[in-house]
């Protein structure tokens, strides 16, 4: 729902056609009205008198206009149309009215005259103010008992004054970035003009930025590891009373606080990098070349190119052949171990001649044993006790191979050789 308002908003703007083009000299115009404002004047301004300052000021910012009034009267109506300057009288369009700079204007005069640059001692002092913030709403958490309680000391504080006061980094965070790129550009000014002399100066101003960048490092991960520990606190008093429109604050809270943190480290990894690659162009180009005679044949080269062209050929360098008596490598055999074979050899069971043990079970067949146990009955007897374990199998392997129409079924375990072993019942058919 709330993207669809947001797609609402957008195509509103864009409906009505919005926008805001303000050159230097209307800037500086707007600026004078605020700068008067703020000096102890009237913010509001009669017709005349304003027309007086944009003429003014219109004529030191741009000496080369020659009809200051006629410019400084279109000034006027293209920041009317925009909503820059607002007529508040009240009266018609015949009588002369009073103006004003509307909120829009004073935001944007305020953004380009402000030194919000980041430094210690604004982020020590804006922090703390949120860390003793955020102490103040825990502190409201412990005492609230009701619905307006939770809304009046818990909520509004962190949607407003903390959010606030986070929001004031952020656009310190600008101003840093901006001082940055000042840095940047007059290092290459200095480059440029005569480098050798500009060493010192160079190898400063990165020191100083590179320190100032550890410092503030420093200080905004121990404010906002207090701030984090805080906002756990909040939360779980938050959860302990089911106010969900509490925990949404603070998780917008926690949120700025890890941007501002990843700003932090993101901008002192890439001042290493910038700090390094100057170090390197330093020692590299600048000490090596001072007088800046390679540099100077380098250019003079690439310009002189299309009438003179060259190219840069590059010949593999071949390889050294050192005489010396040829060594074997000594080759270790792997170490290994005898394979055998560890399975016991099988006995054959001391039970005599095969055919012998065939005759047997014939005899028993012979003699009317229709069943494995009655078999097994006839032959144990007859064979050496120490044996009779592996001849009950082969007794049971040959009777069933001589049986015709297959076994009719399994019956149970039954004692052979009065008890020691025990085998399947096997009821016998019709056998040949």
């Amino acid at each position: 729902m709330r993207e669809q308002d947001h797609h609402r908003t957008i195509a509103r703007l864009a409906q009505r056609g919005a926008s805001l083009r303000v050159d230097t000299a209307e800037l500086c115009c707007l600026a004078a009205m605020h700068l008067q404002g703020a000096a102890g004047e009237s913010t509001l301004f009669e017709e005349d008198r304003l027309t007086a300052l944009f003429e003014a000021t219109i004529d030191a910012v741009d000496p080369a206009v020659e009809n200051p009034r006629k410019r400084a009267t279109y000034a006027i109506e293209r920041l009317r149309a925009q909503s820059l300057i607002v007529r508040l009288d009240g009266e018609g369009i015949v009588r002369a009215g009073e103006y004003a700079l509307s909120p829009l204007a004073v935001n944007i005069v305020e953004r380009h005259l402000a030194d919000d640059r980041l430094t210690r001692e604004s982020l020590d002092g804006l922090m703390t103010s949120v860390v003793s913030g955020l102490t103040a709403v825990r502190a409201a958490g412990h005492e609230a008992r009701d619905e307006a309680s939770w809304q009046a000391r818990v909520r509004v504080p962190l949607e407003v004054v903390v959010t606030e006061l986070l929001n004031g980094v952020e656009r310190r965070q600008l101003g840093l970035d901006e001082q940055q790129r000042m840095v940047r550009a007059e290092i290459t000014r200095l480059l440029e003009a005569d480098w050798l002399d500009a060493l010192g100066g160079i190898e400063a101003l990165l020191d100083e930025t590179a320190d100032t960048l550890i410092e503030l490092k420093t200080l905004l991960l121990q404010h906002a590891n207090r701030a984090h520990a805080v906002l756990d606190d909040i939360q779980a008093l938050a959860q302990d009373h089911g106010r969900i429109e509490v925990m949404v604050a603070l998780r917008r809270t926690g949120d700025q606080l890890d941007r501002l943190l990843a700003w932090g480290h993101s901008r002192h990894a890439a001042w290493s990098t910038y700090h390094r690659s100057v170090h390197r162009f330093l020692r590299d180009v600048v000490r090596l070349d001072p007088d800046r005679q390679l540099s100077g044949r380098l250019r003079a080269q690439i310009a002189a190119w299309p009438d003179r062209p060259f190219t840069l050929r590059m010949t593999a360098s071949p390889r050294l052949t050192v005489l010396r008596p040829p060594t074997r490598p000594v080759v270790r055999p792997a170490v290994r171990r005898p394979t055998q074979d560890w399975t016991p050899p099988v006995e054959a069971p001391p039970s005599g001649p095969l055919l012998d043990l065939e005759a047997l079970v014939e005899a028993a067949l012979a003699g009317g044993a229709r069943r494995l146990s009655e078999v097994a009955a006839v032959v144990l007897p007859q064979v050496d006790p120490a044996a009779r374990y592996g001849v009950i199998g082969r007794v049971a392997a040959q009777i069933a191979g001589r049986a015709r129409g297959g076994l009719d079924g399994a019956g149970p375990w039954v004692p052979v050789d009065m008890g020691p072993f025990e085998v399947t019942e096997w009821v016998l058919g019709e056998v040949e």
